[in-house]
């Protein structure tokens, strides 16, 4: 999930996703465009639910400050994995689950 507001040449992007070990993850990117600064951080939750509620966290406290939501339409590619074992290694490491 990718969500953009914009407040004169300030913007706020959200994204929200579940990483390969499940984890979900809420990357939060700030700045403006004028003066050419930004900044970005990441929250690491276990659960979808936590994730999305940190989300709309974020955007109440963005319509409080006067943010406005930016509709754009955007491919988001889905990617699947799933692990596979390097014998010669003893590890596991991410395959895209159309390899195996």
């Amino acid at each position: 999930m990718i969500i953009r507001w914009q407040k004169n040449q300030d913007y706020y992007i959200v994204r929200m996703y579940q990483d390969l070990v499940g984890d979900w993850i809420v990357s939060q990117s700030w700045g403006n465009c004028s003066e050419q600064s930004n900044s970005c951080s990441h929250t690491v939750t276990t659960s979808y639910q936590e994730a999305r509620l940190i989300v709309r966290e974020i955007r109440l406290r963005l319509k409080k400050e006067g943010f406005r939501h930016v509709p754009r339409k955007e491919t988001q590619l889905g990617f699947e994995f799933e692990l596979c074992h390097l014998p010669e290694q003893g590890t596991l490491i991410p395959a895209p689950a159309n390899s195996l």
